[in-house]
């Protein structure tokens, strides 16, 4: 059985395919690595793969996600053990495991969210926050009213 397993030895070669060097029953060579549609990675070395042709591989890992429901997909990162779940009902969860760590950026100059956005735990606020036309970024303040308490502005 062992026999039917190979380990990533090398980088992606930048080939027209995903190609990297793969160490496979006492061989060195390069094989093709399948990927589903839209997915690719330059796989870090003693990734387990499975042999599917001549040249071709399939990357697999060892580690699995608990606590998943049956048809859920989740993509993981093994390293960093952060991985993200497309629920069955329609949800979209960014999780890592004990130890793991994940940090959201979005490269883009705008986000726009449609629907309810609702932040739990401590939110940092870097340059402005606008809502409804009301700054409400870290340089938000309320003046002060007759009674010496804040104001809230109207929204």
């Amino acid at each position: 059985m062992k026999r039917l397993w190979g380990r990533i030895t090398g980088k992606d070669k930048h080939f027209k395919f995903p190609d990297q060097q793969i160490t496979h029953q006492g061989r060195i060579g390069n094989f093709t690595v399948i990927f589903p549609y839209g997915m690719h990675c330059d796989l870090p070395s003693d990734v387990l793969v499975k042999q599917v042709e001549s040249d071709a591989v399939i990357p697999v890992t060892v580690a699995r996600i608990g606590g998943l429901d049956q048809g859920d997909v989740v993509l993981f990162h093994p390293g960093k053990k952060s991985y993200i779940v497309f629920k069955n009902n329609g949800d979209i969860e960014i999780l890592t495991l004990p130890g793991g760590e994940a940090e959201i950026r979005i490269k883009t100059k705008k986000l726009t969210i449609d629907g309810d956005l609702t932040v739990t735990g401590d939110t940092k606020l870097a340059d402005s926050v606008t809502s409804s036309g009301v700054d409400i970024s870290n340089s938000h303040i309320h003046p002060e009213n007759d009674n010496g308490g804040p104001t809230d502005p109207p929204i």
